[in-house]
């Protein structure tokens, strides 16, 4: 809008006075003129169309001034319509009721010329620069919504379905602070059975934190797309290890990124995972909850020499793993007091798939009620949904007789599902030892002991669970196997056989019952 070319409304109930004013107007340079001369016709006017300024009588029939102010006010038209009274009741009282309901000036009749100009310049300049500020704040709000789907679009869908032969379901969270942030969440397979989980946090908000996030991904799934990205992901420390000098490289601003990337083995259940400055992710099992808390090195971005040890650990069917950034358990509310770590515990040990984020985000933001958030929050929940998975289960006492009655079991189950003889015997000898054991050494030989035994695509699963006194077999020491008889003490070599024999052993104390769990991998087929 150009200042002679602005649309002004004229509204008073005497001709003459609107007929006074469009000519000083016109003298002034300006032509595109309305009138109306009641309220009642100029609120219709103002519906029907777009003026830049509204010069108003207050005393008029049908709808005085103060009605259309009142209307204007109410329909929060006044917002952007500036509005000069013009009338000759120049009382106090008026006046300020007139600016009290929205209107920008005042004049009073008869009407000095000179004031005319000045106020109406004055208040077309303000609409005009008012009007610049809105169409850049818009410009800009449509950039970042923009930016926004554009953010949004980088988070993978929700997968339910199977992977490798194990039904699986994985769900994604990103929520930004603002209308972009610096949290990313990935995933995507590698090969037929690797499937790779990415979740970080750059250390900054808005819009540089976004783009530092952008670069992360594009980086990370250009990794993904190398010829050799199988043997990278693989040993995730090489991969996160490449994406750390790439971010390093030209990062004079200095920010970083907490970062965890986990590569699971889906024929093994392998988790292998780096943990760079993120907080430690929620292991929630049937046994317990656990934390994967090993710290494999610094956020990426900072230190392009930096090295990285991975962390391990095996899942199993029905475990749930949720990775999720500081934004939901540093949430706060009123009082200044944080979401925490152990309100995100207890709602991940209750969790099914059954939009558990979406409950989870809702569960923060009725604790922050109302405040704005603080931080951006990304959440990654992978469940190893629990398959029909041929199972043989047992109880017995800790008798030879018994004992020998299950290891026949054992024997005619493995071997009908396609077991080798290798991982068959593995998975006798040590329920054979551990139940022994819990006879001569656990104080259990009245008490049944309760077998099950998992055929898995790549592996045995094997758990036994008795009601003995708290016993970790991982913590006994290791005996010195070198060493001569009459040197040896007495005990710890059938743990020792236990350890060796296993491909992985897994131990919690849950309800009052020891409760030990073990791999024996199977033959390649």
């Amino acid at each position: 809008m150009t200042l002679s070319g602005a649309r002004i409304l004229v509204v008073d109930d005497v001709a003459d006075n609107r007929t006074l004013l469009i000519r000083r107007l016109q003298r002034l340079g300006f032509s595109e003129f309305e009138q109306a001369e009641n309220g009642v016709q100029a609120v219709a006017a103002i519906a029907a169309g777009t003026f830049d300024l509204v010069l108003l009588d207050i005393m008029m029939p049908e709808k005085d001034g103060f009605g259309v102010l009142e209307t204007l006010k109410r329909d929060r038209r006044n917002d952007d319509l500036p509005v000069i009274v013009v009338s000759a009741k120049n009382e106090t009282d008026a006046v300020i009721r007139c600016i009290e309901l929205g209107a920008e000036d005042f004049l009073s009749k008869p009407i000095n010329p000179t004031l005319l100009r000045a106020r109406v310049m004055a208040v077309l300049e303000k609409k005009q620069l008012r009007d610049r500020v809105r169409a850049d704040l818009a410009r800009k709000q449509h950039e970042l919504d923009e930016a926004h789907a554009l953010q949004m679009s980088l988070l993978p869908p929700r997968f339910d379905g199977a992977f490798a032969g194990r039904p699986l379901h994985v769900d994604v969270m990103l929520e930004p602070a603002k209308e972009v942030g610096g949290d990313l969440v990935d995933t995507f397979a590698i090969g037929d059975n690797l499937l790779v989980l990415a979740l970080g946090d750059v250390s900054d908000k808005g819009a540089a934190a976004a783009l530092m996030m952008a670069r992360t991904h594009a980086t990370l799934r250009a990794l993904a797309e190398r010829p050799d990205a199988a043997d990278l992901f693989s040993k995730p420390e090489q991969a996160v290890s490449a994406l750390n000098r790439a971010l390093a490289k030209g990062n004079t601003s200095c920010m970083f990124v907490t970062f965890w990337l986990g590569a699971l083995d889906l024929t093994s259940g392998q988790l292998t995972a780096i943990r760079a400055g993120q907080i430690p992710p929620y292991l929630c099992r049937s046994a317990g909850m656990t934390r994967l808390a090993g710290l494999s090195g610094p956020p990426l971005g900072l230190d392009a020499d930096a090295v990285y040890a991975p962390d391990s650990a095996v899942l199993a069917p029905g475990d749930r793993l949720l990775v999720l950034t500081d934004g939901f358990t540093e949430a706060m509310n009123g009082d200044g007091e944080q979401f925490g770590d152990a309100r995100v515990g207890k709602l991940a040990a209750a969790f099914d798939t059954a939009d558990a984020l979406g409950r989870l985000r809702a569960e923060v933001r009725a604790f922050e009620n109302g405040r704005p958030p603080s931080d951006d929050m990304a959440a990654l929940l992978l469940t190893l949904e629990l398959a029909a998975m041929p199972t043989l289960e047992a109880e017995l006492l800790s008798t030879s007789e018994a004992i020998g009655e299950l290891t026949d079991r054992i024997f005619a189950f493995l071997k009908s599902h396609g077991v080798d003889q290798r991982a068959t015997h593995h998975v006798a000898m040590i329920i054979d030892e551990v139940v022994t054991n819990l006879g001569e050494h656990g104080n259990c030989r009245d008490k049944p002991a309760h077998i099950r035994v998992t055929v898995e695509p790549a592996q045995v699963r094997g758990e036994i669970r008795d009601t003995g006194p708290s016993f970790d077999p991982r913590q006994a020491p290791v005996p010195d196997v070198n060493a001569a008889l009459e040197d040896r003490n007495i005990g710890g070599l059938g743990l020792h056989f236990i350890r060796e024999l296993a491909s992985s052993l897994d131990y919690v104390r849950d309800g009052g019952q020891n409760v030990m769990t073990f791999t024996i991998a199977r033959a390649a087929a």
